[in-house]
């Protein structure tokens, strides 16, 4: 049983460990990519100016607003979407450090299915 919770011990000690790092780097990546674009935390004000304007775009769905939309604004809305959704898979390259994909053990091998 002392065997069990020394093992339990190391294990949850080297995730902390492991999640510090991380945290860590995350915290000075963030840093330095915020420092190179000039990009600060939002100021109370403009979280309340979000949280209007998210109040506005859900009460849109709720009263059918959304039903007068043009296709020039569900244009606009489908380019940023577009351009987050690249943002995204920007991140993901740099991420894995390769443009193609993960490296999986075994996944070469589909045993002869599609």
């Amino acid at each position: 049983m002392a065997a069990l919770a020394q093992s339990l011990t190391n294990a949850a000690t080297s995730a902390a460990k492991i999640g510090i790092h991380y945290a860590r780097v995350g915290a000075e990546f963030g840093r330095l990519v915020g420092a190179g674009a000039k990009v600060t935390l939002p100021s109370p004000g403009q979280l309340a100016e979000a949280q209007v304007g998210y109040g506005k775009f859900f009460a849109t769905f709720q009263n059918g607003g959304w039903k007068k939309v043009t296709v020039r604004e569900a244009g606009q809305v489908f380019g940023a979407g577009v351009t987050i959704f690249g943002f995204f898979l920007v991140g993901e390259m740099v991420g894995r450090g390769n443009l193609v994909g993960y490296k999986i053990p075994g996944a070469q091998s589909h045993g002869g299915h599609h």
